[in-house]
């Protein structure tokens, strides 16, 4: 739905994205701290279909996954880590 406060909207409540080199943390809530099995470090962002997926990597096991950019920001435990 479009409507003359949706670009205001957007302005003030940007989606997080990701970008290569960036950390986040996935599966704990917003006001624990972060263990290390649950940061994660986006080692590329690259198109798979028409839809931006990142190769993100968990940084205590060297585990590496494939997912859709907006699967992982659309998850209620997503939070960037600040470096």
């Amino acid at each position: 739905m479009t409507g003359p406060l949706t670009f205001f909207r957007s302005l003030l409540f940007r989606q997080p994205t990701l970008v290569a080199g960036s950390e986040f943390s996935l599966g704990i809530s917003s006001g624990t701290l972060a263990n290390d099995d649950c940061i994660w470090k986006v080692r590329e962002v690259r198109p798979y279909q028409g839809i931006p997926h990142a190769l993100i990597e968990q940084l205590a096991t060297g585990k590496t996954k494939t997912v859709a950019v907006s699967a992982i920001v659309g998850d209620r435990t997503f939070h960037p880590v600040r470096s």
